[in-house]
């Protein structure tokens, strides 16, 4: 199962981790895992490029962990994770044995 953790503190996103492979089907052709991916890929490439949102971003392929968090909060990057929130909990609606979202408050 792939689990999709949103980091928020009061109404602000600050960030988020993505672990797990969702078994949805074989690797290369999981539709679950791509969706996901996708969206988390969206994310950070909007908080770096968009937002220029100062971001920790760590990477751990083999444990298949990501974790992307602001360092400083950042109106536009909470509102770019929110939309992963969204993106996620449409996930989760059609596919809940394989992929789960979790909103944390921090």
């Amino acid at each position: 199962m792939t689990v999709l953790r949103i980091y928020r503190k009061g109404s602000d996103y600050i960030g988020f981790e993505c672990s797990g492979h969702s078994g949805y089907g074989e690797a290369g052709s999981d539709i679950v895992c791509a969706a996901v991916s996708t969206a988390v890929q969206f994310c950070i490439h909007c908080g770096e490029t968009i937002d220029e949102a100062p971001l920790q971003l760590s990477i751990d392929e083999d444990a298949a962990i990501i974790r992307c968090m602001s360092r400083v909060p950042n109106p536009q990057f909470s509102k770019h994770i929110a939309i992963l929130a969204a993106l996620g909990k449409s996930i989760a609606t059609e596919y809940a044995m394989y992929f789960n979202l979790e909103i944390m408050e921090v």
